[in-house]
């Protein structure tokens, strides 16, 4: 009466790798590509956030004394714009702007097409209809 209930252990990975995260890693470090991407995209997120902290004058600010300056490694990186303004700042600014429609764009896309697939995979005669639909787009 005394049987012992044996367990088997199931290995969730391949022998030899410690980890998906590990292995995830290792295939990134092969996409130099990637990783340049990735570092533009956290570089503009990081601006689009911290913008305020990182622009050093008022964007909008006109400076009529001071337009049309070249670019300059002290104060003005890009350079200034007909009425003056730092085109710099105005670019940290309006990645601001940028990343809120990219990110607004995709949720929105993202909830149509879902709610369209349910829809459509609730009442099957409208899958004709809106695949025609969408063929023709």
């Amino acid at each position: 009466m005394g049987t012992a209930l044996k367990t088997r252990q199931v290995a969730l990975l391949p022998e030899g790798r410690a980890s998906v995260w590990v292995g995830l890693f290792r295939n990134i470090r092969r996409e130099p590509l990637l990783i340049l991407a990735s570092a533009i995209l956290v570089t503009g997120l990081f601006f689009a956030l911290f913008s305020t902290l990182v622009a050093r004058t008022e964007y909008e600010r006109v400076d009529p004394a001071n337009r049309l300056q070249a670019p300059e490694r002290e104060f003005h990186y890009f350079g200034t714009d007909v009425w003056g303004r730092d085109v710099f700042d105005r670019t940290i600014v309006g990645t601001r702007l940028s990343f809120l429609v990219g990110f607004s764009v995709t949720v929105i896309s993202t909830v149509a097409g879902v709610l369209i697939a349910l829809v459509v995979g609730y009442f099957r005669v409208l899958d004709i209809i809106v695949m025609r639909f969408i063929d023709a787009l």
